[in-house]
């Protein structure tokens, strides 16, 4: 709706008032409402219909907390922490500043996984910081974040299930798609020193587990079916992302996708 083409056919209509809905907005005209995923995730709106554990189930929804320092003052002892909070249009990491009682449920705009998360105490001499709920952490430790071991036993469980899938509905005429949020493109793909791309970790890791579980006799129908004269990996993913002038991929700071895709 921001061409001008597009504007001129929606003024032709001479309406009243206009409302406008989507998940992708570039500009703003008169908010009224904003519902991101995660909000809507903690208020309870939408659920997931199969989830797969990566870390422990009683950890798997922690919230979001990196001990960044821990220093003293004159009266008092206070912790640079970074948080997940709601910004009303998105959920931003951000660093704040703690003391003895305060509440992270609070500090985060109410986000629900932070409940529970008030600041018990914050030992100098051993550098932590303890919550309310029993959670201690350490200075330069945090949880809930993804690394690299739990990003790419991700990308192996989507895997093996986006194959199964396949191996159940493909005979039926169903196509099978599997879609990746990641978090910067040069993960998926960089460019050298020559301008040339090249395959990020992401990318590197799809194609050594694909090649994997090609391998397994219970997918050795998709094997003869897809790959007859073997396997071409490089066919089996792609990604889109926002470019630049000269056609270069590019992060964008709203949201950036990532999909692997059955060609």
């Amino acid at each position: 709706m921001e061409t001008e083409k597009r504007k001129k056919a929606i003024e032709s209509l001479n309406p009243l008032f206009t409302l406008r809905y989507s998940a992708t907005h570039r500009n703003f005209y008169n908010l009224a409402h904003s519902l991101n995923p995660v909000k809507a995730y903690d208020l309870g709106l939408v659920k997931q219909i199969e989830v797969d554990a990566v870390v422990e189930e009683y950890a798997y929804n922690d919230a979001f907390i990196q001990v960044e320092s821990i220093t003293s003052q004159k009266t008092k002892v206070t912790a640079k922490l970074a948080i997940h909070i709601d910004d009303k249009n998105s959920i931003k990491k951000k660093s704040i500043t703690v003391k003895v009682g305060d509440d992270l449920f609070k500090l985060s705009n109410k986000r629900e996984v932070y409940r529970g998360f008030v600041v018990e105490e914050i030992d100098l001499a051993n550098q932590s910081i303890a919550f309310t709920n029993g959670t201690v952490l350490y200075l330069n430790t945090s949880q809930g974040g993804l690394n690299d071991e739990v990003m790419k036993f991700q990308i192996e469980r989507t895997i093996e299930e986006h194959l199964k899938k396949e191996l159940k509905l493909n005979k039926h005429g169903i196509k099978v798609l599997s879609l990746f949020f990641i978090d910067r493109v040069a993960n998926y793909r960089f460019y050298d020193e020559q301008g040339k791309s090249q395959k990020g970790k992401i990318a590197k890791w799809f194609e050594e587990l694909y090649q994997k579980y090609m391998e397994k006799p219970q997918f050795n129908k998709l094997k003869e079916r897809y790959h007859p004269n073997g396997i071409n990996i490089e066919q089996i993913h792609n990604g889109y992302f926002s470019q630049d002038k000269k056609g270069r991929l590019k992060d964008i700071k709203r949201r950036i996708r990532r999909r692997f895709k059955r060609l």
